[in-house]
């Protein structure tokens, strides 16, 4: 039977059960830190990964390379079809790229369509054909710990974003841009945060603020920088940061993100990637938004791979104990250029009030090299910021402070 055959008559049933039973009390409430979307999106997001987990359920065993291969590319599929035959999660998108998008404020009914289709990555309900992932199953696929941390994601739909979306929110997320283009976080009044290969890349020119870089925004010009290692230095020597500083501080509306603890870092399952970089459109400049579940947090496990047991370190190429390894929920989808720099956040709960807020846990590094496969796809490698990259860091701003920068 043909695969996208099998795919739509059980999300089409799964669908129809999930229409009858859906609690509209909340309808309006919004994702924690995504207004993009309300309960329509929810709902739709919800239904995608309800199918795509019937559908691998039925192909191969749960927990198995095979079944997470089949999940992810089952979810890549059913994820856009999901979104796109969804009026009401159509409407919440269609009205937040109306209000903060300048070239689509005045935009046709088929302007939006086409842009929305573009965010999601996914085929028109209406016609057109994309190319069905492959079933070889990636490096994440094959660790436990990243199919444990996606069904956990999968169940999360309420706070959560599997696919990618844009966003006008963490407004400390912000574009580098020179000879290249790069994400980093404001972590300083006049200091931002991002990948030590970007500064060696020229990126260093002037930093935007703003959702999207062809819409509203302000730029900002780049007077000093500095690197924990030097240009060309071994990867395994020191990690992958970097720091931009500033001519003229932020205005008081960019606050500083607060950086994670250890401990937040080491038990997220899930994080949240923030960038400028890449879609599977080719779409770059827009400020997108993705959940990525932890395979591993600090680059010290051990792998059951294809070929035996494998540590973190030669399975994956990431450095030990300040490095982690994120994949994507859809399969062939990830971080990719234009992302190096940009933030990892993990939420955090206030223990007396409850109230969440994402804090900083890493930034992006490179892409997992997998033969086969694109460059962007198979997850990513990120810096963790604790220990002695945190030390680093609280030096360099300390250096505005006392003047001796």
């Amino acid at each position: 039977m043909n695969v996208r055959h099998v795919i739509s008559t059980v999300y089409i049933g799964l669908t129809i059960f999930s229409a009858i039973n859906t609690c509209r009390a909340d309808d309006n409430k919004e994702i924690v830190q995504t207004p993009i979307v309300g309960q329509g999106f929810v709902d739709a997001q919800q239904k995608a990964a309800s199918a795509a987990n019937a559908y691998a359920s039925i192909l191969a065993k749960k927990g198995t390379p095979t079944f997470t291969t089949e999940l992810r590319k089952a979810l890549a599929l059913a994820y856009p079809t999901s979104i796109l035959s969804s009026p009401k999660a159509m409407n919440e998108i269609s009205s937040y790229l109306r209000n903060n998008s300048k070239d689509l404020s005045e935009a046709t009914a088929q302007q939006l369509h086409s842009s929305i289709v573009d965010i999601v990555g996914g085929t028109p309900v209406d016609g057109g054909e994309r190319p069905i992932p492959p079933r070889l199953p990636t490096k994440t696929d094959s660790d436990p710990r990243f199919t444990r941390n996606l069904l956990v994601l999968l169940s999360e739909s309420r706070d959560r974003v599997y696919g990618g979306l844009p966003t006008k929110q963490f407004v400390n997320t912000v574009a580098l841009t020179g000879k290249g283009l790069c994400t980093g976080v404001v972590i300083g009044k006049s200091a931002v945060l991002t990948a030590q290969h970007c500064i060696c890349d020229g990126a260093t020119e002037s930093v935007f603020v703003g959702a999207d870089m062809l819409g509203n925004g302000d730029e900002y010009r780049v007077k000093s920088t500095a690197v924990m290692k030097t240009c060309g230095s071994p990867r395994a020597t020191m990690a992958d940061v970097g720091l931009v500083f500033m001519e003229n501080a932020f205005p008081d509306g960019i606050e500083p993100t607060r950086i994670a603890a250890p401990a937040e870092i080491n038990n997220a399952t899930t994080l949240r990637a923030v960038g400028f970089g890449r879609t599977e459109d080719n779409v770059t400049g827009r400020k997108m938004m993705v959940d990525l579940p932890v395979a591993s947090p600090d680059c010290t496990g051990v792998v059951q791979g294809p070929s035996g047991r494998a540590s973190d370190t030669s399975y994956y190429g990431c450095n030990a104990h300040f490095e982690l390894v994120a994949g994507h929920p859809l399969l062939g989808r990830d971080t990719c250029n234009g992302d190096s720099g940009g933030p990892l956040f993990v939420e955090s709960k206030d223990a007396i009030t409850g109230a969440k807020t994402f804090v900083l846990a890493a930034i992006t590094s490179r892409a997992i090299e997998t033969p086969g496969l694109a460059a962007c796809g198979d997850g990513g490698i990120y810096v963790r910021l604790d220990g002695a990259i945190r030390s680093w860091i609280d030096t360099q701003l300390k250096s505005l402070t006392d003047g001796t920068r």
